[in-house]
């Protein structure tokens, strides 16, 4: 029962700190907790619509890095094939999202092929950043790797710089407002 799970996780992961686990050590137990959950969920979600294929699990952000916070939202992308998702690959990420949900989760998601991420990533910095830290969760690891090569192709190295140094404004002005 993936509620009894969920909660019996969580409370371990809260046991571990308020025995004085650190920081770090929370984050990475809630994000292991997180992946068992979110695989069987998504393996539940394929089966039940068919097992559908050149389908892919990513975590993206924070989740994506293995530093979920236990109150974080996660940044999943369902990474399909084609130009756009056939029937069995909505009704398997529809299914995925509305169990965890189930779980009260708050989930950023999106549903896209490796072409859409790319242009994205090449357009607009916070797809791009988001996708720096990806993570392979589940089903196709080559439509994955597809997606890195596709994303270094997609912007070309004037707008890396322009990346870099936006990125770098934006952590001086959030020092500034937030302090070290």
């Amino acid at each position: 029962d993936a509620k009894r799970f969920w909660e019996a996780g969580r409370a371990a992961v809260r046991e571990a700190h308020e025995q004085g686990a650190s920081g770090h050590t929370v984050v990475r137990l809630q994000s292991v907790l997180t992946d068992r959950l979110v695989r069987a969920l998504f393996s539940e979600a394929l089966a039940a619509t068919g097992n559908p294929s050149g389908l892919t699990l990513v975590a993206l952000g924070g989740y994506g890095r293995n530093e979920l916070a236990p109150f974080s939202d996660l940044d999943l992308l369902v990474l399909h094939r084609d130009r756009e998702p056939n029937a069995a690959v909505k009704a398997a990420s529809e299914k995925l999202l509305y169990a965890l949900w189930d779980q009260k989760l708050e989930v950023g998601y999106a549903v896209r092929d490796t072409r859409v991420c790319a242009q994205m990533a090449a357009e607009d910095h916070t797809a791009r950043t988001a996708l720096l830290d990806l993570r392979h969760l589940a089903g196709d690891l080559d439509l994955l790797l597809g997606l890195e090569r596709a994303q270094l192709r997609a912007v070309p190295p004037a707008r890396i710089e322009t990346f870099i140094a936006d990125k770098l404004g934006e952590m001086r002005a959030r020092r500034e407002r937030y302090g070290d």
